[in-house]
């Protein structure tokens, strides 16, 4: 039960700072997410699958975003 109240206290103590400076999904701002909610450092060091590295979907997650903000705010690949 303390737990979840240290949790929803991190939470609303961070929303604001959270939407004001998150600006993209892309590797280093997810890690950084993850580590100051909910305490879960380099949660980056998970992201890798058969045949993938962790560096190598670090580099796979970023490229995505950047083609989405491409595609959302500029309209174009």
């Amino acid at each position: 039960m303390r737990f979840f109240a240290e949790l929803q206290s991190r939470f609303q103590a961070l929303q604001t700072e959270r939407t004001a400076t998150l600006d993209t999904s892309k590797n280093l701002d997810t890690s950084k997410l993850f580590a100051d909610t909910i305490g879960f450092e380099e949660v980056d060091k998970g992201w890798y699958w058969k045949g993938m590295s962790v560096e190598g979907a670090a580099t796979k997650l970023d490229a995505l975003v950047t083609v989405r903000g491409d595609m959302a705010h500029r309209g174009w690949v």
